[in-house]
């Protein structure tokens, strides 16, 4: 607006006022962010986002630019025309804004702390529940619940897709967020770890431990979903049993001394889990019965 009255002043010779409210405005908006301000020769002032002067621009004549910020992946995302072009900006440096965001990331990675407790406790105190005996002679089930697996869209994602999850078994499932993303020359979303590690693809679904993503609608290059097991596990935390009896704190394996024993030889007895089984078919599915030589070496199926 100051601009505008500056640009349009009669004769070309703004008063002092518009300037001094000029240079106002741009001291209050320094303190937020970190801009660089370019004087026209009519006196109004071109305003880029940063410190290079090659950001993106805030302020052009009397065309501003709005700023909005969305929280993706427990930082705050700050955007440029939000709702309209969502234009992702990394030109937020220094200024106030810049401190909430630090601060907001400081807090999210204390809560992250705090949520992977949580899921590690829950996950090992149901896991030694499980190995138990209840009141009633049952083995012991689940004793707290607190998986609250998610999905989350990068705010900046420019297509129309999104995602459906289908938990298999909550006990396989790991504790590591993945990030995936979408590449449209390959019509592939490719899930990778914190670390830049690969650990998923598919095109339409894929499969974690103890889950299942399937990908719905149009994506768009650079689109991202964010796989979040842990997130909120602390504020889900609740007891699934719900009589007393339900509470497995037997052994399935008790080890006793004969009483007639005489020496002081002591025993002692592990469990130990089974190993799973290998997920292959078997081979008399896969090879046929027959006593040829070059039948006998022929699959059947994959």
């Amino acid at each position: 607006t100051i601009n505008h009255e500056i640009m349009t002043a009669s004769g070309g010779n703004q008063n002092n006022s518009m300037l001094d409210s000029r240079d106002a405005v741009i001291d209050k908006l320094s303190e937020y962010l970190e801009i660089t301000v370019d004087l026209e020769r009519n006196g109004s002032a071109t305003i880029t986002l940063g410190g290079s002067g090659n950001g993106p621009r805030l302020v052009e004549t009397s065309k501003s630019t709005p700023l909005g910020a969305d929280v993706f992946n427990g930082n705050l995302a700050f955007i440029m025309s939000p709702g309209a072009d969502n234009i992702a900006t990394s030109q937020v440096t220094n200024g106030s804004l810049a401190g909430l965001a630090t601060a907001f990331s400081t807090a999210g990675d204390v809560l992250a702390e705090i949520d992977n407790l949580a899921f590690t406790f829950v996950r090992d105190i149901n896991a030694t529940h499980n190995r138990g005996l209840n009141l009633e002679g049952n083995a012991g089930g689940d004793l707290f619940r607190a998986v609250d697996v998610t999905v989350v869209p990068n705010p900046t994602n420019v297509g129309s897709a999104s995602t459906e999850l289908k938990v298999t078994d909550y006990a396989k499932i790991s504790s590591g967020k993945v990030t995936f993303t979408y590449d449209a020359e390959a019509d592939m979303w490719s899930g990778r770890d914190i670390a830049g590690n690969l650990l998923a693809s598919g095109r339409h679904q894929v499969t974690l431990p103890g889950v299942e993503i399937t990908f719905l609608g149009k994506a768009k290059t650079f689109d991202q979903f964010v796989y979040d097991p842990v997130e909120g596990s602390a504020a889900g935390v609740s007891v699934v049993i719900k009589r007393p009896q339900e509470f497995a704190a037997a052994s399935t394996l008790i080890v006793s001394e004969d009483p007639r024993n005489s020496s002081d030889a002591v025993i002692e007895a592990t469990s130990l889990n089974p190993a799973s089984p290998p997920d292959l078919p078997s081979i008399t599915d896969l090879f046929s019965d027959n006593r040829s030589s070059v039948a006998s070496t022929s699959f059947l199926t994959g």
